[in-house]
């Protein structure tokens, strides 16, 4: 996910995974805070495919080659999807503590 800090009053300096409901202000596009999440697939064949993304590890071939390495190209090879989130307008997002389906 990415997270937008100047837009503020689309929750975007808090660092939370928290969409808003705005589209547009003032002809500017707000995109409900800019939210993105990024869709990676596995796209490793063999042993031998180390430059490839493989099946879920926790995050340790994104922060290899996205923060040790500067790596963008092997990393982006792998991204499949990437999707900007808002809410429905007079929607909440349900909070963590908060468990409506639990017995």
């Amino acid at each position: 996910m990415e997270k937008t800090s100047w837009l503020g009053s689309e929750n975007g300096r808090d660092m939370i995974w928290n969409p808003t409901s705005t589209l547009f202000d003032n002809g500017g596009l707000l995109g409900g805070g800019q939210h993105w999440v990024y869709i990676f697939k596995n796209t490793i064949n063999s042993q031998t495919d180390e430059d490839l993304m493989p099946g879920y590890d926790g995050g340790n071939f994104l922060y290899q080659n996205l923060v040790l390495d500067d790596n963008l190209r092997d990393v982006y090879r792998s991204c499949t999807w990437v999707y900007g989130p808002r809410l429905n307008q007079g929607f909440d997002l349900l909070s963590a503590r908060r468990r409506p389906y639990s017995k």
